[in-house]
C-alpha cells in the first residue's frame, strides 16, 4: 500500500502571543508539572506541533515523563510506564511479555500511533495496524510524550486517540562516558542495561542495549507450567555536523523477544496450560538530513525511516508436527519525508512538509495447512 501526504501549515504558531491552554498530567497550580519537577516553560514538546514548542504554549493535552520520571516510576516496560498515566488505559493478558495494548481516551489501541525517535512502528500487519508493547523495555529511553486527543492532521488517520512519542537517549555532551546498571529478582528475574556515547569534534554518539529475563508465572488459571519472557534491546543515536548548517542524522533501534504463553491445545483445542510460544522482533531506523538556511529562520528536514515487526507462534505439540508454527506476521514500512520549520516573525512560526509511505505484510499459518 501506498501513502502520499502533504503537511501544510500543519503547525502555524500564529497565535502564540493569545492565551493558551497547556496542561500535564494533574497539573499543578503554578504550572509546573509533578511528574518531572519540570516547569512548564522548561519543558519542550515536540509531539504536539512536530516541533519543539515550551509546554505553556501548547493547546493540547499533553504528558511529558522524563529521565527523571522514568526512574521514579521504576517500571521495566513501556506499558507499565504509560499504565501510571491518566487518561491512558493499557490491557495486558497476562505477566510480562503477554500481548499488551494502549488506548487513549476510550479510543481503540489501533487508534494511537506509536513514534520511536520519529520513526511510526505501527505493525501493518497486525489487527488495523495496532502496536503491541508487549517487548517493549524502557532501556535506554529518556523521554516518553502522550499527546492524548484527536491529532489526525498533524499525524494521518491512526492518530485517532492520541501519540505515543518515545524517545531515545541523545549523545552526551563532553568526553565519552559508559553507565551500566543491574536488578534482579524472584523467579529468576533480572535485567541488564549499558550504554557508551560521548562527543568528539564534529561527531557525537551513543550506542546502549539491555537484556531482560524472567521465568514468569503460567497464563493459564492454576497451570503449573510457568511461561517466562526474555527480551534484549539495541539502540544507537549519531550526530555528524558537516558544517555548522548541515548535519547527518542517523538513528536505530532493534528489540527481539521470546515469550511462552497458554492458547488452545491441539488436538482438543481447549484452553490450557501447554507449551506454546512466540516470537517477535522489531527493527527502525532513521536516516536524516538537517538543513539550516538563513540564518537559522529556515530549518529544513530530510529523512528516510523504515521500521519492520516480525511476528512467529509456535506450539511444540501441533498435531501438524513436525511443523510447528502456527502463526507468521511479518509488516513493514518505509517513508520519505520533508518536514521544514519557518520562523515567519517574533512569535510567529510555520510547519510544512510531504511524506510518501509504502506498507506490506505477508501472514500466514503453516501448522494448520500444511498436509
Amino acid at each position: 500500500m501506498t501513502r502520499l501526504t502533504f503537511l501544510a501549515g500543519a503547525a502555524l504558531a500564529a497565535f502564540a502571543g493569545l492565551p493558551a491552554l497547556a496542561w500535564a498530567a494533574d497539573p499543578a497550580p503554578d504550572g509546573d508539572n509533578p511528574n518531572t519537577g519540570a516547569t512548564a516553560v522548561d519543558t519542550l514538546v515536540v509531539v504536539a506541533n512536530r516541533n519543539p514548542e515550551p509546554l505553556y504554549k501548547i493547546g493540547q493535552s499533553v504528558t511529558v515523563l522524563d529521565a527523571q520520571a522514568i526512574r521514579q516510576s521504576q517500571a521495566v516496560s513501556v506499558d507499565g510506564l504509560l499504565d501510571q498515566t491518566p487518561g491512558v488505559a493499557v490491557v495486558r493478558n497476562g505477566g510480562q511479555g503477554q500481548t499488551a495494548t494502549v488506548g487513549i481516551r476510550g479510543a481503540q489501541s489501533e487508534q494511537t500511533l506509536v513514534l520511536i525517535d520519529g520513526v511510526q512502528i505501527n505493525d501493518p500487519s497486525s489487527p488495523a495496524a495496532g502496536f503491541d508493547f508487549s517487548n517493549l523495555m524502557v532501556g535506554d529511553i529518556s523521554r516518553v510524550e502522550v499527546l492524548r486527543g484527536s491529532q489526525s492532521v498533524l499525524w494521518g488517520s491512526q492518530a485517532i486517540g492520541g501519540v505515543v512519542n518515545i524517545v531515545t537517549t541523545p549523545p552526551p555532551a563532553g568526553t565519552i562516558g559508559a553507565e551500566l546498571n543491574a536488578e534482579g529478582g524472584s523467579r529468576h528475574t533480572q535485567y541488564w542495561r549499558g550504554a557508551v556515547g560521548g562527543t568528539f569534534d564534529r561527531l557525537s554518539l551513543r550506542l546502549a542495549g539491555g537484556y531482560y529475563s524472567t521465568a514468569g508465572i503460567s497464563v493459564f488459571d492454576g497451570g503449573q507450567e510457568p511461561d517466562g519472557f526474555h527480551a534484549g534491546t539495541f539502540s544507537g543515536r549519531l550526530l555528524f555536523d558537516l558544517s555548522d548548517a548541515l548535519q547527518l542524522d542517523q538513528r536505530v533501534f532493534y528489540n527481539q523477544s521470546k515469550a511462552a504463553f497458554d492458547g488452545f491445545s491441539t488436538p482438543t483445542f481447549s484452553f490450557g496450560d501447554d507449551t506454546e510460544y512466540g516470537t517477535e522482533s522489531e527493527v527502525v531506523s532513521y536516516s536524516g538530513v538537517n538543513l539550516t538556511a538563513f540564518g537559522g529562520k529556515l530549518k529544513n528536514r530530510f529523512a528516510f525511516e523504515y521500521a519492520r515487526t516480525n511476528r512467529r507462534s509456535f506450539d511444540p505439540l501441533s498435531f501438524s508436527a513436525p511443523i510447528t508454527e502456527t502463526f507468521y506476521g511479518d509488516g513493514a514500512s518505509k517513508r520519505f519525508e520533508y518536514q521544514g520549520t519557518a520562523q515567519i516573525a517574533p512569535g510567529y512560526t510555520a510547519v510544512f512538509g510531504a511524506q510518501h509511505e509504502r506498507t506490506s505484510i505477508v501472514t500466514g499459518a503453516p501448522a494448520f495447512f500444511s498436509p
